[in-house]
């Protein structure tokens, strides 16, 4: 018999043929079967394969035997007890004490040899930054010993909470770590590799298949699984919704490269068939007129048909808008990856001078494929005339809760852009004229988010997977609540013992990023900032020092929280708390990406306690943040 409730979520590895599934029952089968995924519009299957299934199960068949063993002991526990009570005072009434084991003497030096058992837990001390501890890898006790675990001795020394989901332990009175006692990992596995056959089943052409490989990426996330196959299939534009760090780029870049390569292949052929129709014709009325040798006459027929459709520039194939610069380079670096195999041309272009000012040339000038940029960008080129909608085929929209949320700055931007190209959305199949499909992605989607994004793309498809806006379970979540002190010293005390090799700091405003990271050059750590007050050449030369490894310390805005995939983050500081909680999914985020691990620090005060709150209960429930979404008192923006 197997307890459902207490089954864990597992990854299941299909070790034939090198593939990822991410079983979303709490119980399988060892022989061959199929999960449904359910979504909004659509129904998908994962097929699952052999005998590469895991699972975790408890057996409860002898509770019976058990119970009765339980007092069989508490009744010879009795009697043993009385036993000693009465030898007990047949030595006291002989004057040996030696024996007596209820004397005062004989119990007080019983109780220095053997532990009481109503002893108090004592709390890990935490009264500044070198005795700071936790159950946390980045950080160690001042004499420099390793990091305390749950199973070492110290740890014992935790005040624990085991709830249905999730560890809650308190290393301190102001201290609450919360981390998840699923293993289940909805993204890729780094200890997993497979030989890519994964992918060529959603139906993936080999070269891609290829480039994934030389990316060290074999194995498809649950979201890639589920929005690759609908957007191959061009029936309709395409939502998807997925957790921070589980592969959203990858999942429309790959089949929009594919359809694009498809289309231009289709093109081709076409355009040939059409010329060898021509040269047909020509050849025959050439006969008409008695010229059976056209060479003769100087007539060169495959010339004079040779008028292949040339490319003009500033015509894109695919528009990719994100809300940043930052991301706007990271999204063409990747795509990049990819065109190299395809052969499709793609380029990004952000405000600023340098590379920026070269991309922007390079597109008007010669013909461009794919285009990443950002939304205030695209309306200056569309003001200007300097870019046009003929050959367009994909229209992708990146961090959607960002581009379409009001107040976030993009949802007034989104109208203008999608105005003159909103006939060709909202109708495909128009004679004469390219269908434009929309692909827009998102870590998050709350219920303004979706009836925003409904009133624009009426057939849009949603495909989401079950675990959204919540955290992540390779991410161990630490509050420190902050009253009436200093939130400086707070900081000290979880920057000074990280171990990481790169730490993001969040503040709400380029005032609070410039004194944090003042505070810390003082205090000799290696830091820079970004915000959007610094100017465009100096913002990315500090970005370029914290990526490449120069800077351990990057104290920065929400510019760096949305979708910005940065190598060997491992602790992310959240030194002012947000405003709501999908500020906060996306800050939280920027760590334990793709199936690696992190440990996130907030740092609470006075006026965050009720926000704070809300999330800490929803993390120790397991639920989703969804909720908490819709209540204007813990929502500001």
């Amino acid at each position: 018999m197997f307890n459902l409730l207490t089954t864990k979520s597992c990854v299941v590895v299909n070790k034939c043929h090198g593939s990822l599934v991410n079983p979303l029952t709490t119980l399988l089968k060892s022989t061959t079967s199929t999960t449904s995924v359910f979504t909004s519009n659509n129904i998908y299957s994962l097929s699952l394969f052999n005998n590469s299934f895991a699972t975790t199960s408890t057996n409860y068949g002898n509770n019976k035997n058990k119970n009765s063993n339980n007092k069989s002991k508490i009744s010879s526990i009795g009697v043993r007890k009385s036993d000693r009570y009465e030898k007990s005072t047949k030595a006291r009434q002989s004057g040996d004490r030696s024996r007596d084991k209820y004397s005062s003497s004989s119990s007080s030096s019983s109780s220095s040899s053997s532990p009481i058992k109503n002893k108090k837990k004592m709390l890990l001390p935490i009264s500044n930054s070198k005795d700071f501890k936790s159950v946390n890898r980045f950080t160690q006790n001042a004499a420099g010993s390793s990091s305390i675990s749950p199973s070492s001795s110290s740890a014992s020394k935790l005040v624990k909470q085991k709830a249905n989901k999730v560890i809650v332990e308190h290393p301190d009175e102001d201290v609450t770590v919360i981390q998840s006692k699923s293993t289940f990992v909805d993204g890729l596995n780094p200890e997993h590799s497979g030989s890519g056959a994964a992918f060529a089943r959603l139906g993936l052409v080999p070269t891609l298949v290829q480039s994934l490989r030389e990316m060290n990426i074999t194995i498809p996330s649950t979201i890639q699984q589920l929005a690759i196959p609908e957007i191959l299939s061009k029936k309709s534009d395409v939502l998807f919704v997925s957790q921070t760090g589980t592969g959203k780029t990858l999942s429309y870049l790959l089949p929009v490269f594919q359809n694009l390569k498809q289309s231009e292949q289709r093109e081709q052929t076409e355009l040939e068939a059409q010329q060898a129709d021509k040269q047909k014709q020509l050849e025959q009325q050439l006969r008409d007129k008695g010229i059976d040798d056209p060479s003769r006459f100087g007539i060169d027929i495959e010339a004079s048909l040779s008028q292949a459709k040339e490319r003009m520039p500033a015509r894109p194939r695919a528009i990719i808008l994100v809300p940043t610069r930052e991301l706007v380079k990271q999204v063409s670096q990747v795509t990049k990856q990819i065109a190299h195999h395809h052969k499709l041309s793609c380029t990004g272009i952000a405000r600023g001078g340098g590379e920026n000012a070269k991309h922007l040339k390079d597109f008007k000038e010669r013909p461009i494929d794919i285009v990443v940029s950002t939304p205030g960008v695209l309306i200056q080129l569309i003001e200007n005339k300097q870019i046009f909608f003929g050959y367009l085929e994909y229209l992708v929209v990146d961090e959607a809760d960002s581009m379409f949320t009001d107040g976030k700055g993009f949802d007034e931007d989104m109208k203008k852009i999608l105005t003159p190209i909103e006939y060709r959305l909202m109708n495909k199949n128009i004679p004469d004229y390219k269908n434009i499909y929309s692909v827009i992605c998102s870590a998050t989607l709350t219920q303004q988010l979706m009836s925003t994004i409904k009133s624009l793309f009426p057939s849009i498809s949603k495909i989401s997977t079950p675990y959204i806006h919540k955290s992540l379970n390779t991410l161990e979540q630490q509050f420190i609540t902050v009253k009436g002190g200093d939130k400086h010293e707070a900081l000290l005390r979880s920057v000074t013992p990280s171990k990481s090799k790169k730490i993001l700091i969040f503040c709400n405003s380029p005032d609070s990023c410039r004194s944090t990271e003042h505070f810390l050059n003082e205090n000799g750590f290696s830091v820079t900032s970004l915000h959007g007050d610094i100017p465009s050449r100096l913002r990315q030369s500090n970005w370029k020092e914290f990526s490449m490894g120069e800077k351990q310390i990057l104290v920065c805005t929400d510019i760096a929280s949305r979708g910005i995939d940065i190598k060997s983050v491992e602790h992310v500081i959240l030194f002012d708390f947000p405003s709501n909680p999908i500020d906060y999914l996306h800050r939280i985020g920027r760590t334990a990406r793709a199936g690696q691990r992190g440990v996130v620090t907030s740092i609470i005060g006075k006026k965050d306690l009720v926000l704070s709150n809300a999330i800490q209960e929803a993390l120790k429930r397991g639920d989703s943040l969804e909720s908490l979404s819709s209540n204007k008192r813990l929502n500001k923006y």
